[in-house]
């Protein structure tokens, strides 16, 4: 989709002397132009914990389709694609490791305290076992996390990979 130009570290800084991320997402019919126009503005502000010293921008270089993940045949179960807090019916057996996150509010919500409540999510890479096909993404809205602002709300969602479970029955 695009990569990341690193502005903190120089390439012999980082190892390899390559930055780069790929994002995937799942869009609504008609929204694909609309995302790339969301990330190109994004490109140019930055995100993260040091965007507000100039950090975290990026070069958006392209966006295209990729349907690699629905041809695969057999599916019982999902791999997680990015941390996520279940939903109340989301599937429960499963591998999992929890990760506590503590966040923060963006710079234009206001004044006040800008943390939120901490909460636990699950990391990237938790299996889950569905039994049948799964759905492409399981996950929910949080809500009440932050005191001072009331409307906000953290999107705890993640895109899942299908993938066969087979159970190992070791006597």
């Amino acid at each position: 989709m695009f990569s990341t130009e690193c502005h903190a570290l120089t390439g012999s800084e980082k190892g390899d002397g390559t930055a780069g991320i790929e994002i995937y997402a799942l869009c609504k019919e008609g929204w694909n132009e609309r995302l790339a126009a969301l990330l190109r503005d994004l490109s140019r502000i930055g995100f993260g914990r040091d965007k507000s010293i100039g950090l975290g921008q990026f070069d958006f270089l392209k966006m295209e389709p990729w349907d690699m993940f629905s041809n695969f045949k057999g599916n019982n179960g999902f791999i997680a694609l990015s941390s996520f807090v279940p939903g109340k019916d989301d599937p429960t057996d499963g591998n999992w490791a929890v990760n506590v996150k503590y966040g923060k509010l963006g710079e234009n919500a206001g004044c006040g305290n800008p943390f939120k409540r901490p909460f636990i999510q699950l990391k990237p890479g938790a299996v889950f076992y569905t039994g049948t096909e799964p759905k492409p993404y399981y996950g929910r809205t949080l809500t009440g996390l932050a005191p001072g602002f009331p409307d906000s709300i953290q999107l705890c969602y993640c895109l899942a990979v299908p993938c066969n479970i087979e159970w190992l029955d070791n006597g």
